[in-house]
């Protein structure tokens, strides 16, 4: 296993670097609005003091991320609800493949479940491209963020690529932390939450033996987070039209404005849900498997257990009825709901330049995909 410090350009910041860290951060005017928005009961200088105090990442979480993310919750969903941690043990790392609807709420707040019930909060993965200011850079490495590099020639990405490997495994095995990764690159931008088996592929290339083997050493937990209205809904509506018409190019500043967003807008009901570890599916694998097999069996486990786990909204079966024109799912909310959700979309779509049909078959798609996903992976049939 190479030294830690071959992991410098990707790993999150050591205790002793979180000082000169935090002093950066609290001189940054940006951060001072975002305190204002998040904590409008107390001052920034208090704030700011309760930062200063931060020596560790454990820290860091417990006294500024922690109470934020919960101010988070409170002022822009109708609740967070959680179920299935009762197959896990704070005794075990794991690595959780999550499907992945908001930018910095998924990962967020599975930190503060585990935190919540006697768990290590676990290390996040982020795209580079996140990482657009220092500010950012430094937020995100403080609270136990490690880099997925992006950018590069063919050879570097790969480079990149078996770095990442690396260091995911050295973390779960030898540093004992647990790893939080999506499931694919990039937010699911039409509701299919489908796990990509290049990113399964890129986990196996730092081990050495047998598939089976090398993904129990991981110890790999699907995990689903689900939102009554989602993060971005506009956002991902508007990308994926254009994404139709001609190739689309993000635009600068755009990550952060879906962070932004993201954060903001409300989102009624927010459910997280823990898998079952794939270990026992696993041991069920043929031991002698051809290699694209068990990397498509590998991602149908995931898929199964995320979507199956998926907790479907009225806001989902309402858009599935409103697809298909008819009133399958009728029971499953009530004319109130179904007329507020019209309202959400009409706003939504009106504030969209474009075709409104198309747009608005898009939105809607993208809540009623996981009704599609929950019934095909339960073999109840709609």
């Amino acid at each position: 296993m190479a030294e830690i410090d071959y992991f410098d350009d990707i790993r999150p910041y050591r205790n002793e670097e979180i000082a000169s860290a935090i002093k950066r951060i609290t001189a940054d005017k940006k951060l001072h609005q975002v305190i204002q928005w998040l904590f409008p009961d107390k001052s920034v200088n208090d704030i700011l003091d309760i930062i200063l105090s931060v020596s560790t990442s454990d820290d860091f979480q417990v006294k500024l991320m922690y109470p934020a993310i919960n101010s988070i919750v409170a002022k822009t969903s109708s609740g967070l609800t959680y179920d299935g941690l009762e197959n896990l043990s704070p005794d075990k790392n794991y690595l959780f493949i999550s499907n992945h609807r908001d930018i910095t709420l998924d990962s967020a707040i599975l930190q503060v479940i585990l935190f919540d019930n006697g768990f290590s909060t676990t290390e996040i993965s982020a795209g580079s491209n996140l990482f657009s200011s220092p500010l950012l850079l430094d937020i995100g490495k403080i609270n136990k963020m490690f880099t997925v590099v992006r950018e590069g020639n063919v050879r570097t990405f790969y480079e990149n690529l078996k770095v990442l490997s690396e260091y995911i495994r050295h973390a779960i095995v030898h540093a004992k932390t647990s790893i939080w990764m999506a499931q694919g690159n990039g937010r699911t931008k039409d509701g299919n939450d489908q796990t990509e088996i290049a990113l399964l592929k890129m986990l196996h290339t730092s081990y050495e033996g047998d598939f089976i083997s090398g993904f129990n050493e991981l110890n790999l937990v699907p995990i689903t987070i689900s939102y009554e209205y989602e993060p971005c809904d506009g956002l991902k509506v508007f990308e994926k039209y254009k994404s139709l018409h001609h190739k689309y190019m993000k635009e600068p500043g755009e990550d952060l404005k879906s962070i932004i967003t993201g954060i903001a807008q409300p989102k009624g009901n927010i459910h997280l849900q823990f898998g079952i570890p794939v270990a026992a599916e696993l041991a069920r694998m043929d031991p002698d498997i051809k290699t694209p097999d068990f990397f498509r069996q590998l991602a149908e486990m995931i898929d199964q257990q995320i979507q199956s786990n998926y907790h479907l909204f009225p806001t989902n079966y309402i858009s599935h009825d409103l697809i298909s024109e008819k009133s399958d799912f009728s029971d499953h909310y009530s004319p109130a709901e179904k007329t507020r959700f019209r309202e959400h979309a009409d706003k939504t779509i009106s504030g969209l330049p474009g075709d409104p049909d198309q747009l608005e078959r898009i939105l809607f798609q993208l809540y009623a995909n996981p009704v599609e996903n929950y019934f095909s992976t339960t073999n109840s049939g709609i």
